[in-house]
C-alpha cells in the first residue's frame, strides 16, 4: 500500500516505522523540527527491548509532493485536523481511505463532512511519546488499533487496513460499532484529562482522595449521559470498563492533554471537556463538572494559542 502518515509524533512515528519496515511505501507529512530531523536521519523507534529505524520514501510539508495515497493516517492532535481539511485533498482519490486517530468523538464526523465515505473510524491504544524530533519512545504494553465503518459493516477495505497493521506487528481489531468504541475511549481520556488538568495531579492521587475520586465518578457519569443522548450505546458495562482501565494504570499516569496544559502548550481541551459541554447543550444534558473544568482551563488554553493578553 501507499501509506501517508500525517503527524509523525508518538503515535504517527511508531506507525511509520512499523509500516515502512513491513514493506509499504511510506510517506510522512510533517513540519518544523520534525520535518528537518526525519528528512536527515529518518525515524527511530525505541522500545523497552528494541530499537528500530526507518527512512520514509517521502518526507515533506507539501502534500502535493506525495499525491493520491491508498491510506492516509491522521495522527495529529484533534484541534489540528480542521486546519488540514483542505490541504490534504490532494492526497485523496476515489478509493483513498482516510483513518483519523485522535482522542475525542468529533473528528470522525468533521472529516466525514468533507470526505464522506473515504473516512473510516479509528482509535489507538499505546504509550509512546516524542523524545525529540524523529525519535519516538514506546513504554511497553500492547500497541493496538481499532477500526470500523460508519455503517458498521465488515468491508473489504477494513480487512486490507487490518492486514497492513497486523503484518507490521500492530494488533488491529475491527468493530461493528466504531462510535461506541470512540466514546468508550473518550470516557477515559476526557475525564482523566479534565480532572487531572484541574487538580494538577496524577491518576493515582485522584483515586486515593475521596473528593477527587467522587469528582471523577461524576464527570464519567456526565459523559455517559451525553453519549446516551447522542444515540451512543454507552451502558453500565462501559462504565465498568472505564473504571477498570483507569484503576489499572500506573499511579503516576497522566494524559497528553494534561501534560500539554502543564507545559503551557496548546491542548485538546476543546475536544475533551469542550466537547462534553457543547454536546451537553446540544442534547439538553446538564454537565456542571465539565462546564467547570472547561471554564477553568480555557484562559490557559487561549494564552497558549496566543489568543489572550498575557498580562
Amino acid at each position: 500500500m501507499k501509506i501517508t502518515v500525517i503527524g509523525p509524533g508518538g503515535v504517527g512515528g511508531y506507525y511509520a516505522v512499523k509500516l515502512k519496515n513491513a514493506g509499504h511505501t511510506l510517506n510522512v507529512l510533517a513540519r518544523g523540527g520534525a520535518l528537518r530531523a526525519i528528512k536527515s536521519t529518518g525515524i527511530t523507534l525505541v522500545g523497552q527491548n528494541f530499537t528500530e529505524s526507518a527512512m520514509p520514501d517521502i518526507v515533506t510539508d507539501n502534500p502535493e509532493e506525495i499525491g493520491i495515497s491508498d491510506l492516509v493516517i491522521l495522527t495529529v492532535k484533534a484541534w489540528q485536523v480542521n486546519d488540514l481539511l483542505d490541504k490534504i485533498s490532494v492526497l485523496v482519490g476515489p478509493e483513498t481511505i482516510l483513518l483519523p486517530i485522535q482522542n475525542g468523538v468529533e473528528t470522525f464526523d468533521n472529516l466525514r463532512m468533507k470526505y464522506g465515505s473515504n473516512v473510516i473510524g479509528g482509535l489507538t491504544r499505546m504509550v509512546s511519546f516524542t523524545e525529540k524530533p524523529g525519535r519516538v519512545r514506546n513504554l511497553g504494553g500492547e500497541v493496538s488499533v481499532t477500526i470500523g465503518e460508519n455503517d458498521g459493516k465488515a468491508s473489504p477495505r477494513l480487512g486490507n487496513v487490518s492486514k497492513a497493521f497486523n503484518e507490521a506487528g500492530i494488533s488491529c481489531y475491527t468493530t461493528s460499532d466504531i462510535r461506541k468504541a470512540l466514546w468508550e475511549k473518550f470516557l477515559i481520556m476526557a475525564n482523566m484529562g479534565g480532572i487531572g488538568s484541574v487538580a494538577r495531579v496524577s491518576i493515582g492521587t485522584i483515586l486515593s482522595i475521596a473528593n477527587t475520586r467522587d469528582l471523577l465518578a461524576r464527570a464519567i457519569n456526565e459523559v455517559i449521559e451525553v453519549g446516551k443522548a447522542a444515540g451512543i450505546g454507552l451502558d453500565e458495562e462501559s462504565r465498568k470498563k472505564a473504571w477498570a482501565f483507569i484503576s489499572s494504570l500506573p499511579p503516576n499516569s497522566t494524559t497528553s492533554m494534561q501534560r500539554d496544559i502543564e507545559s503551557s502548550k496548546a491542548s485538546e481541551l476543546e475536544f475533551m471537556s469542550g466537547s462534553v459541554t457543547r454536546l451537553g447543550k446540544k442534547y439538553g444534558v446538564h454537565t456542571p463538572i465539565h462546564d467547570f473544568i472547561y471554564a477553568c482551563l480555557l484562559p490557559a488554553e487561549l494564552r497558549a494559542r496566543e489568543l489572550l493578553d498575557s498580562r
